[in-house]
């Protein structure tokens, strides 16, 4: 509370930084299964358009290991030093990208404000025609309707169910996610 108290004094609101990545803590299994040779760091699993991760060249499957040389084990540290720090100020990142180290500065934006409405909507499309896949999922592909719903054009799949205490459920999954590549293949 001390950190944010002077922000809301001058401001009345919390601003924090934001560089626009989901980053995930890398298990033995990622870890294998991306022949990563490290699980320390947090793992890129996106990079939102036109944010300061991509404009400064990050990467889905970079893994940052550090902020402005402060070792980071997992994504929630990396979370936690981005949002402490100013939006407009900047960061050095550590990163290793297929093998290499390599420091990528990045300049901090100011975190947008959560929205409700992006999270999936109850009406979300539904299966048709789903496939089971071993993982205790069912997708389908996705078609105009998605498209034109949803406004983007992308390649990949629509899960459309994840069975309870499967290998998906454990993994996060949920219906409406957009399954766009497995193991870095399309």
């Amino acid at each position: 509370a001390s950190a944010i108290l002077s922000q809301l004094r001058e401001r009345g609101r919390v601003s924090r930084g934001y560089i626009g990545v989901a980053p995930r803590d890398i298990d033995p299994d990622l870890q294998r299964s991306l022949g990563l040779r490290s699980s320390v760091g947090a793992l890129v699993q996106d990079v939102t358009p036109n944010s300061p991760g991509a404009r400064a060249g990050l990467r889905i499957y970079d893994t940052i290991v550090a902020v402005d040389g402060k070792p980071i084990a997992g994504n929630d540290e990396l979370i936690q030093l981005i949002a402490a720090r100013e939006p407009g100020t900047m960061a050095t990142l550590q990163v290793v990208r297929d093998g290499r180290s390599l420091n990528i500065p990045v300049k901090l934006a100011e975190r947008p404000q959560r929205d409700r409405r992006s999270e999936p909507a109850e009406d979300a499309p539904r299966p048709s025609g789903a496939r089971p896949v071993g993982l205790g999922m069912s997708v389908r592909e996705i078609d105009q309707e998605f498209t034109d719903r949803f406004g983007e054009r992308m390649e990949g799949v629509i899960v459309s169910r994840v069975e309870p205490l499967g290998p998906a459920f454990d993994a996060d999954i949920e219906r409406g996610h957009v399954l766009l590549e497995i193991n870095r293949k399309p």
